[in-house]
């Protein structure tokens, strides 16, 4: 495989505390099997089967896993220097035992600000280029291991270019360094290695080779145009440097190619009859160079690994000179590849510029790039042709559009070593929308190839992103021969980027980064989060510096320059990156205090059994500790014991933490904020619901403590001028005794309602105990507890969902149950649905179907308001474990749009979607959106899952998303499909232009409008 090295070779995270509820974390190989345990381990298994014969097993490599997810909550990470809005995050308590960890989540990368140039200082900014000096590179590559640091920092502005010394800090040498500075630059870049390594700068009316600061070669355009009659205004619009090449376009049409000698370290121009064999200017909308020389294996799985993985699946060419010949044996890695007008894309060899594969259908984004000629190839122009042909008979019906797809304006091919080992194209539309390609052998006898070809032929499958807010709406920098000087390359490579390694890919600039991040031969589409919108990213560059490891350089279009650093300890193997640490526990439940800022978590651990006392007067307590010591004897002599901590925000440090009696177990924890019946004032306090299990024949009492939170200054022990350092405590306030369990809470109005074995309880509070003053009788088990002002959805574990209401008018204290759900459901968790005024009811059951629910009493089907009417379900596929809500921010709204309405501005203002995580380990969210929106997707969801979309293994979406039911229990009634399915949505933009055009009209709208709703949806539903 083409695995990193992954978990098994992490650093380890230190953790809570030396108590027994966690001690020292561990590394996060696999579970919490530190990478050093896991070795040693193999080394022991190995030295064992040296004579017995056998299998000998060795760790090559783990993946993170953060399931089953048993809690979930929506946080505030610590604030770092240089955010400009606040930091989310999702912590999920996760594992069980010496597995259990917490996970944080966050959506996307979020940098952290190292230092920045203030917008302004860079007017004009139009590109950034870290470069090496030859003899940094030789010096620091000989006294260590670990890669040199890079030398300047070029920054190209409007009309001028800047260079900066990159040492203990950034220095201006643009005197100093005889580069070209009274222009733009428009590519900088190394090449050769060693002492030999050279700078080259691209300007637009040449390009200048240095050796450190020294220049050694220039080359006007008169040089590199390969016409006799060069025109003297032509220009230098775009360029690539790929060691030992150089490529470089003219304003006129014209191609130039320069080629490096590393035994002298000059670069040669090719001749004309060479460069004669590439195509025009004018038919080329794209180019860039290859380095096809990373060691890659045919296919995946095979360890025989060789350079040269595009060349060994193109096609040889017809003619072969004796001086090919002779250069076989050495042929260079090295290619150049074009995009045509057209969208087609082209594969030249260097140095003979022959043309060695080509391929239709770049910028119609077809599902795969074949040869031209090939049988897929053939079957790519008919399925465009039954599109278009789709498309005529639609027209009579509705506004469609015929429009070609725009011309690819830019586009690069990289492999990556250990990450993405096969070649990946990276192309950019018109529009603004990005194409991923995956390179791969298809072999002779598989895929229309003939079984007598002599080799396997060479094509590229798209790579499915997921792109939060669909298009960019910017265009790249245009490669033609009638383009101007532009912006600089949306698209760079980086590599090291990070910690452990670093992360490699592809980052895409403009007004929404993505990182593209090549991992385990997979591609992940992170978003840069963070990042205020107004900073607009125009280039990106890699920084390696003693002051900033690691780091990389975002320049804005305002004008500045941010130089950050990615979060450490953040492993990017999905959508969501994650830190792991390990508890060497079970984690239960985990909240965030909103009041305090920090996260409440319940632990359990195995303890040695110990007798209690117990009074001789108290049978039922005798009873219980009988059962206890007979389930302690048979698990060993150990009973598990329950604690609480508090946990910093950030680091999630162990700030204070409470151990509870051996045998009492913590069924709920909550922030609630209550209100003291004697002075009138809010207490914002961690409430606790705990239970005494002993079994079903043994009566289960419970207790609700409430602890304040408080922080104080701890002493330093050198006096009282010298300080302290301020440190989280917790003190137990109130206990109050139960008869029964204490399995779900929640604030209510300043009250504390507590579902009490099969009664709700609703206390007031009056600063040191806690007075029944309302109660409800519930079915059998109430598992959930939500409040919204008011209102109160309850979950019963086999009874389903009951709505409720608090009524407080000062004489009178009342629960009263508004309506419920009448058919059986077994429910796991309940959470409100917020849009605005409208408020819906979520419930999930233990089979993985999630329903909701609304009370409208004016309907003739609510049984006059008694029944919750069901308005959609929908199958998740996993059993849902937790659903927490979280507030959606306002939509970024654009300079030139009408201002909103008063109610517009209501509904905006309070959204909220909720999260759920599932016991398998993923994670989901569930939505609102407004009623346009959602008839013109679920249009476009119908044509989807019926017309267009090809399920694997001919599954079908639709009905995998229909309501399931385990053998002998109850079935439901069916309930409308009213969910929108964001997988099968999602698919829609890996679509080919056509194709998507096809489908838009038959949901009766067009391509860029369904593409501008997903847009509106992301947007809305950002976690931030």
């Amino acid at each position: 495989g083409e695995g990193e090295g992954g978990g098994a070779g992490v650093a380890a995270e230190s953790g809570a505390g030396d108590d027994g509820f966690g001690g020292d974390v561990a590394a996060d190989g696999v579970g919490s099997v530190g990478a050093a345990a896991l070795r040693a381990a193999a080394a022991l298994a190995n030295a064992r089967a040296r004579d017995e014969p056998g299998y000998a097993f060795s760790v090559r490599d783990s993946v993170l896993g953060i399931s089953p997810v048993i809690d979930l909550t929506v946080g505030a990470s610590a604030s770092v220097r240089g955010d400009v809005e606040q930091r989310a995050e999702l912590v999920a308590a996760c594992g069980h035992g010496k597995n259990g960890a917490l996970a944080v989540l966050q959506r996307g990368i979020q940098p952290e600000l190292v230092t920045e140039v203030e917008a302004g200082t860079l007017p004009g900014l139009r590109g950034t280029w870290t470069v090496f000096r030859g003899e940094d590179v030789s010096s620091q590559t000989s006294s260590s291991s670990s890669p040199p640091f890079h030398s300047y920092l070029v920054i190209a502005l409007a009309s001028s270019t800047m260079v900066l010394e990159t040492g203990e800090e950034l220095k201006e040498v643009s005197e100093q360094v005889e580069m070209v500075t009274d222009t733009r630059t428009v590519c900088c870049g190394n090449v050769f290695a060693s002492s030999l390594t050279r700078i080259v700068q691209v300007h637009p009316k040449g390009v200048r080779v240095l050796d450190g600061a020294k220049m050694t070669q220039d080359f006007s355009t008169n040089d590199l145009a390969p016409s006799s009659d060069p025109s003297d205004d032509a220009e230098i619009v775009a360029a690539s440097v790929c060691d030992p090449y150089v490529f470089v376009v003219m304003s006129d049409g014209s191609l130039a190619v320069l080629k490096g000698d590393e035994t002298n370290g000059t670069l040669l121009s090719l001749s004309n009859e060479t460069i004669a064999k590439l195509p025009r200017g004018a038919d080329v909308t794209a180019a860039c160079l290859v380095d096809d020389g990373v060691l890659t294996a045919d296919h995946p799985g095979l360890d025989k690994r060789a350079p040269g993985f595009l060349r060994r699946g193109c096609d040889s060419p017809i003619v072969e000179t004796d001086a090919e010949r002779d250069e076989k044996s050495e042929r260079s890695t090295s290619m150049l590849a074009l995009a045509r007008v057209g969208g087609s894309v082209e594969l030249y060899a260097l140095p003979s510029c022959d043309k060695i594969w080509a391929a239709d259908g770049l910028s119609e984004g077809v599902a795969v790039l074949a040869p031209v000629g090939s049988a897929a190839a053939r079957e790519n122009q008919r399925r465009s042709a039954a599109a278009a042909a789709s498309a005529t008979l639609s027209a009579s019906t509705a506004s469609l559009e015929t429009s070609p797809p725009p011309e690819i304006v830019e586009m690069r091919v990289d492999a990556f070593e250990r990450a993405h080992e096969r070649p990946l194209l990276t192309a950019i539309r018109g529009d603004g929308s990005v194409l991923a390609y995956r390179a791969f052998l298809c072999p002779p006898g598989a895929g229309g190839v003939k079984r007598g070809a002599g080799r396997s032929q060479l094509r590229f499958a798209r790579v499915p992103l997921d792109v939060e807010g669909g298009l960019d709406g910017g265009s790249g920098s245009s490669v033609s021969s009638s383009g101007t000087a532009g912006t600089a390359s949306r698209l760079t490579r980086f590599e090291g980027i990070g910690d452990r390694g670093g992360i490699r890919g592809v980052f895409v600039s403009g007004a929404r980064p993505l990182w593209l991040v090549a991992r385990r031969s997979r591609v992940l589409a992170l978003p840069m989060r963070g990042e205020a919108l107004a900073n607009r990213a125009v280039s990106f560059s890699c920084f390696h510096n003693r002051n900033c490891e690691h780091g990389f350089i975002l320049g804005t279009a305002a004008g500045g320059a941010r130089i950050c650093q990615i979060p450490s300890k953040m492993h990017y193997e999905a959508a969501w990156p994650v830190r792991k640490l390990a508890l060497k526990c079970t984690p239960h439940h985990v909240r965030y205090l909103p009041d305090f800022k920090l996260y409440a978590l319940s632990t359990s651990t195995l303890t040695k059994w110990r007798e209690p006392k117990v009074e001789e007067d108290d049978s039922h307590f005798a009873t219980l500790v009988n059962t206890r010591r007979a389930k302690a004897m048979a698990r060993g002599g150990v009973e598990e014991q329950f604690a609480i901590r508090l946990l910093v925000p950030g680091t999630l440090e162990s700030a204070w933490q409470h151990t509870l009696d051996p045998g009492e177990h913590v069924q709920t924890i909550s922030n609630v904020q209550l209100r003291n019946t004697r002075t009138g004032a809010l207490q914002s306090l961690l409430v606790a619901g705990t239970a005494f299990p002993g079994g079903e024949d043994t009566p289960c009492r419970g207790r609700a403590l409430l602890f304040d939170v408080a922080w104080r200054m701890r002493s330093s022990g050198l006096g009282s001028h010298t300080g302290g350092t301020p440190e989280w405590i917790g003190r137990l306030a109130c206990v109050r005794e139960a008869k029964m369990a204490c399995t779900a809470l929640s604030g209510l109005e300043g009250n504390l309602v507590v579902a009490v074995g099969n009664k709700l309880i609703v206390h007031s509070w009056d600063g040191e105990s806690l007075t029944p003053v309302a109660f409800f009788d519930t079915p059998l088990h109430t598992v959930t507890v939500n409040v919204v002002k008011n209102f109160i959805l309850l979950g019963d574990l086999h009874k389903g969902a009951f709505f409720l209401r608090w009524k407080d008018t000062g004489h009178e204290k009342l629960l009263t149950q508004l309506a419920k759900d009448f058919e059986h459901m077994d429910v796991a968790a309940t959470e409100f649905l917020v849009d605005g005024s409208a408020l819906s009811m979520l419930a999930a059951d233990t089979t993985g179907n999630c329903f909701s629910f609304s009370y409208d009493p004016k309907s003739t089907e609510s049984w006059k308001g008694q029944k919750l009417l069901t308005k959609a379900s929908f199958h998740v596929g996993s059993p849902v474990n937790r659903m927490v809500r979280y507030k959606l921010r306002a939509p970024v709204r654009a300079p030139n749009a009408p201002p909103p309405s008063a109610a517009e501005q209501k509904r905006v203002a309070n959204r909220h979607a909720v999260f759920h995580g599932t016991l398998d380990g993923s994670l989901g969210v569930l939505a609102p959106t407004d009623k346009e929106t959602h008839e013109k997707l679920q249009k476009l969801q119908r044509c989807l899952t019926s017309a267009a979309l090809n399920s694997p293994a001919g599954l079908n979406s639709r009905s995998f998303r229909h309501v399931k039911t385990f053998e002998g229990r109850e079935t439901r009634a069916p309930a409308a499909h009213e969910i929108l399915d964001g997988d099968v949505l999602a698919s829609f933009e890996r679509m080919p232009w056509r194709m998507q055009q096809t489908l838009a009209a038959a949901a009766g709208m067009r391509r860029d409008e369904a593409l501008e709703l997903f847009r509106k949806i992301s947007e809305s539903a950002e976690f931030v």
